[in-house]
Protein backbone atom coordinates (compact mmCIF):
# COMPACT_ATOMS: atom_id res chain seq x y z
CA UNK A 1 0.00 0.00 0.00
CA UNK A 2 1.48 3.25 -0.96
CA UNK A 3 1.50 6.17 0.71
CA UNK A 4 -0.67 8.87 -0.04
CA UNK A 5 1.79 12.29 -0.12
CA UNK A 6 -1.17 14.44 0.08
CA UNK A 7 -1.36 14.37 3.66
CA UNK A 8 1.98 15.74 4.18
CA UNK A 9 1.35 18.66 2.64
CA UNK A 10 -0.17 21.67 5.19
CA UNK A 11 -1.95 24.53 2.83
CA UNK A 12 -1.86 26.76 6.27
CA UNK A 13 2.52 26.59 6.08
CA UNK A 14 3.24 30.30 6.22
CA UNK A 15 7.22 29.11 5.61
CA UNK A 16 6.72 27.01 2.56
CA UNK A 17 4.24 27.15 -0.42
CA UNK A 18 1.84 24.28 -1.37
CA UNK A 19 3.92 24.06 -4.56
CA UNK A 20 7.25 24.33 -2.68
CA UNK A 21 5.93 21.25 0.11
CA UNK A 22 4.84 19.53 -3.03
CA UNK A 23 8.01 19.76 -4.94
CA UNK A 24 9.61 18.48 -1.95
CA UNK A 25 7.65 15.33 -1.61
CA UNK A 26 7.81 14.49 -4.80
CA UNK A 27 4.62 14.64 -5.48
CA UNK A 28 3.17 16.86 -8.55
CA UNK A 29 1.22 20.17 -7.62
CA UNK A 30 -1.72 18.79 -9.26
CA UNK A 31 -1.93 15.89 -7.72
CA UNK A 32 -2.07 17.67 -4.63
CA UNK A 33 -5.12 18.98 -6.05
CA UNK A 34 -7.17 16.17 -7.53
CA UNK A 35 -10.02 14.89 -6.15
CA UNK A 36 -11.31 11.44 -7.73
CA UNK A 37 -14.82 11.42 -9.51
CA UNK A 38 -17.56 8.56 -9.13
CA UNK A 39 -17.67 7.06 -12.62
CA UNK A 40 -21.27 7.78 -14.25
CA UNK A 41 -23.98 5.31 -14.43
CA UNK A 42 -23.88 5.68 -18.15
CA UNK A 43 -20.06 5.12 -18.16
CA UNK A 44 -20.67 2.07 -15.44
CA UNK A 45 -23.02 0.70 -17.82
CA UNK A 46 -20.89 0.54 -21.09
CA UNK A 47 -18.10 -0.59 -19.32
CA UNK A 48 -20.17 -3.42 -18.04
CA UNK A 49 -21.67 -3.85 -21.78
CA UNK A 50 -18.18 -3.93 -22.56
CA UNK A 51 -16.86 -6.63 -20.28
CA UNK A 52 -19.96 -8.87 -21.01
CA UNK A 53 -18.73 -8.31 -25.65
CA UNK A 54 -15.61 -9.60 -24.70
CA UNK A 55 -15.99 -12.41 -22.28
CA UNK A 56 -19.08 -14.01 -24.62
CA UNK A 57 -15.92 -14.68 -26.81
CA UNK A 58 -13.30 -15.40 -25.12
CA UNK A 59 -10.47 -15.20 -27.96
CA UNK A 60 -11.70 -11.75 -28.46
CA UNK A 61 -8.90 -11.28 -30.70
CA UNK A 62 -10.79 -8.68 -33.35
CA UNK A 63 -11.18 -11.19 -35.58
CA UNK A 64 -13.70 -9.98 -38.06
CA UNK A 65 -16.38 -12.26 -37.57
CA UNK A 66 -16.25 -10.47 -33.57
CA UNK A 67 -15.81 -6.67 -35.21
CA UNK A 68 -19.15 -7.74 -37.56
CA UNK A 69 -20.58 -8.89 -34.76
CA UNK A 70 -19.73 -5.27 -32.25
CA UNK A 71 -20.38 -3.60 -35.23
CA UNK A 72 -24.21 -4.92 -35.80
CA UNK A 73 -24.90 -4.09 -32.19
CA UNK A 74 -23.78 -0.54 -32.09
CA UNK A 75 -25.49 0.12 -35.11
CA UNK A 76 -28.82 -1.52 -33.83
CA UNK A 77 -28.25 0.27 -29.97
CA UNK A 78 -26.85 3.75 -31.44
CA UNK A 79 -27.80 4.15 -35.01
CA UNK A 80 -25.93 4.77 -37.74
CA UNK A 81 -23.66 7.32 -37.76
CA UNK A 82 -22.13 9.64 -40.51
CA UNK A 83 -18.78 8.58 -40.76
CA UNK A 84 -17.24 5.26 -39.61
CA UNK A 85 -13.65 6.10 -38.83
CA UNK A 86 -11.06 2.72 -38.44
CA UNK A 87 -7.55 1.42 -39.59
CA UNK A 88 -6.93 -0.97 -42.57
CA UNK A 89 -6.61 -3.70 -40.67
CA UNK A 90 -8.06 -7.10 -42.27
CA UNK A 91 -10.73 -7.29 -40.27
CA UNK A 92 -11.85 -3.72 -40.85
CA UNK A 93 -11.23 -4.41 -44.71
CA UNK A 94 -13.15 -7.50 -44.90
CA UNK A 95 -16.61 -7.65 -46.88
CA UNK A 96 -18.43 -8.89 -44.42
CA UNK A 97 -17.25 -5.95 -42.41
CA UNK A 98 -17.90 -2.69 -45.21
CA UNK A 99 -21.18 -4.51 -45.89
CA UNK A 100 -23.24 -3.09 -43.07
CA UNK A 101 -21.84 0.03 -43.08
CA UNK A 102 -22.40 0.53 -46.89
CA UNK A 103 -25.74 -0.66 -47.15
CA UNK A 104 -26.24 1.94 -44.11
CA UNK A 105 -24.94 4.38 -46.58
CA UNK A 106 -22.19 5.11 -43.75
CA UNK A 107 -19.24 6.86 -45.34
CA UNK A 108 -16.28 4.78 -44.61
CA UNK A 109 -12.70 6.68 -43.61
CA UNK A 110 -9.59 4.34 -43.24
CA UNK A 111 -6.15 5.90 -41.75
CA UNK A 112 -3.56 5.15 -44.20
CA UNK A 113 -1.16 2.93 -43.60
CA UNK A 114 1.64 3.11 -40.72
CA UNK A 115 -0.70 5.97 -39.92
CA UNK A 116 -1.59 4.92 -36.14
CA UNK A 117 -2.01 8.85 -35.10
CA UNK A 118 -4.20 9.68 -37.22
CA UNK A 119 -7.51 10.13 -35.27
CA UNK A 120 -5.66 10.68 -32.28
CA UNK A 121 -7.72 13.36 -31.29
CA UNK A 122 -10.96 11.64 -32.13
CA UNK A 123 -10.35 8.66 -29.80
Amino acid sequence: MRLDRRILINPADEQFSVAQQCSLSGLARSSYYYRPVGETRENLALIERIDKLFTARPENTLLAVFCVDALEEALSRWGKPQIFNTDQGSQFTSHDFLKPLISNEISVSMDSKGRALDNIFIE
